[in-house]
């Protein structure tokens, strides 16, 4: 096994070696400087866009010795970004879907409820505010079908509530 010095190496040492697996070792890198690290990497990152090799951690210290870590170290991931930036694209095509069907469901319903109140009114049959109330107020499209087949042989509108929905 060999263990490689890579704080011994320049950042374009390390990029050279045609992986963005070595830019993970960006910040110990003789030469290290946030700047030269994120354009190498960026350069890699072109080559293999869907790469899940993680970003090298950026440095920001003054300290020109890389025998030690940096004194401040700021991780900023691309593979990060980009996963967050299509997480939320995704979640918003899975929104858009999400209320696309719930207006398709809504309109459903409300088609459902209209027709019932309008063979309930060509039928000739009174509807008093408790029974318009419970056809209001009910979301099922599949119990205002239901409603819809019994005031076609209904002769009074209490007959749609008689049975349990």
């Amino acid at each position: 096994m060999h263990i490689e010095p890579v704080y011994q190496r320049t950042v374009q040492q390390l990029a050279d070696r045609g992986s963005p697996f070595w830019m993970v070792f960006a910040p110990l890198a003789v030469d290290a400087s946030a700047g030269a690290s994120d354009a190498r990497f960026e350069e890699l990152a072109s080559r293999w866009p869907c790469s899940p090799t993680p970003t090298p951690a950026r440095v920001d210290c003054a300290h020109p010795s890389r025998h030690f870590l940096p004194g401040e170290i700021l991780m900023r991931k691309l593979i990060y970004d980009r996963g967050l930036a299509a997480g939320r694209e995704q979640g918003i095509e899975q929104g858009i879907e999400q209320g696309i069907e719930r207006g398709v469901e809504r309109g459903r319903v409300e088609a459902a409820r209209a027709l019932l109140l309008e063979t309930l009114r060509a039928r000739g049959m009174r509807v008093g505010v408790v029974q318009r109330a419970r056809i209001d107020s009910e979301a099922r499209e599949a119990v205002l079908r239901r409603w819809f087949s019994r005031v076609l042989v209904a002769t009074r509108a209490s007959e749609l509530f008689e049975d349990p929905v």
